[in-house]
């Protein structure tokens, strides 16, 4: 979405304040809430009362976030019935600020674009599932791979180790095929939470008129923050860089 800064300028002016219309896969946006085992609360709206209500119209009237992250964290607040009075007032000051503050509410969203993918729906279930895949033949997804190197360094003592190359790069083909669906949600994760993260750590830099909580609990953990994003940077994958095999073999 839009590749200068300029453009993206443009975009938050011109739909500021104003209802936007677009798709928006309520589903993935809905994940976050439910990930949180709402039914526990009794200051949630349930769902029949939220469909009777026809509340998700209100939400996609009210929605301009520009991250997948962001529409997900609207989605639940709007489910909850907030009785801490300290809290309320103090998310309508910071939302009165960033009204009158053009400059920094720019900043912070122009931040939040390298989230506007897809994948970023993704981060909550990464974070908060309880029940990540687990295979106990995973041992295998490491032996394979080494076989398929070790077949194509043989071929150069005899060419016949080429059939049991390629017999072995088809049973990593297959074994993609058939376990990658289960985890794809919580690798495509990884790649927005370097992403959030980055983000986390810039608008952490920001100067701010008055102190914002927010963002000075960014810049006391920006050290933290850059370290994770640098273990994590190995398995974030460009995918438009990469052709089907090569990708698969990064996979």
């Amino acid at each position: 979405m839009f590749n200068t800064k300029k453009k993206r300028i443009e975009y938050l002016r011109r739909v500021w304040g104003k209802q936007v219309d677009k798709f928006r896969d309520l589903d993935l946006i809905a994940s976050y809430h439910n990930l949180l085992n709402p039914e526990e609360d009794n200051s949630i709206v349930d769902e029949k009362t939220w469909n009777d209500l026809d509340l998700d119209s209100l939400f996609s009237k009210m929605d301009r976030n520009i991250s997948g992250i962001g529409q997900q964290y609207l989605y639940h607040i709007l489910h909850k019935f907030e009785k801490d009075e300290k809290l309320l007032k103090r998310r309508f000051e910071l939302f009165s600020y960033l009204k009158r503050d053009q400059a920094l509410r720019e900043k912070i969203q122009l931040n939040l674009f390298g989230l506007t993918g897809q994948a970023s729906y993704f981060v909550a279930s990464l974070l908060l599932n309880k029940s990540l895949p687990f295979n106990k033949y995973f041992r295998l997804f490491y032996l394979w791979p080494v076989l398929l190197v070790i077949s194509f360094l043989l071929i150069a003592i005899k060419p016949v180790f080429l059939i049991a190359g390629l017999a072995v790069l088809l049973i990593n083909l297959v074994l993609h095929n058939l376990f990658s669906k289960s985890i794809y949600e919580y690798f495509i994760g990884f790649s927005s939470l370097n992403s959030l993260i980055t983000a986390a750590v810039s608008i952490g830099k920001i100067k701010t008129g008055i102190p914002v909580a927010e963002v000075e609990f960014l810049k006391r953990k920006s050290r933290m923050l850059t370290s994770l994003n640098k273990k994590l940077g190995y398995l974030v994958i460009d995918k438009e860089s990469l052709n089907g095999l090569a990708l698969i073999g990064i996979e």
